[in-house]
């Protein structure tokens, strides 16, 4: 066995035991009621399973990320993101076996729209109230160098 398949077969089997060192840690942190950093764990392994480019490892991804119950606004947008970024990168994987097999490929998710539901950010209470003041002071700003000349 050449050393260039030695090293590709431990690159895989590490990036096998990431996803599945990350899947856990994702399921673990489920069940010790944190959602949102279940959710933030699963996107990780996704992004292993992509590496990969293994189909099965995606599908556990979405259906997983299918699975989890979002209870506030944040935990509901980071939901819809990785479902999202799972489906997307489902297609990806599926074109690119296509492509390199040079058959055809029926989409498994036609109705998948553009990337609205990816595009959505949470904002807390305390980003609003900063936001609003920077916007306050700002307009007090142009109104007083607009009046200076008046002052004079």
């Amino acid at each position: 066995m050449s050393v260039t398949v030695l090293r590709r077969t431990r690159y895989f089997r590490a990036v096998a035991a990431a996803f599945d060192r990350q899947l856990e840690a994702a399921r673990n942190a489920y069940e010790r009621n944190d959602p949102y950093g279940a959710l933030r764990r699963l996107d990780r392994a996704r992004k292993t399973a992509l590496k990969r480019k293994d189909l099965e490892l995606l599908g556990r991804v979405l259906d997983f990320a299918e699975g989890v119950i979002a209870r506030d606004e944040r935990t509901e947008i980071e939901r819809e993101n990785v479902i999202y970024a799972a489906r997307q990168n489902v297609r990806q994987v599926l074109r690119r076996q296509a492509w390199e097999t040079g058959g055809d490929v029926a989409d498994p998710f036609p109705d998948l729209d553009a990337p609205r539901p990816a595009t959505r950010t949470f904002m807390s209470t305390g980003v609003k109230v900063w936001i609003g003041v920077g916007v306050a002071l700002g307009t007090a700003l142009v109104l007083l160098w607009l009046l200076a000349p008046f002052f004079n």
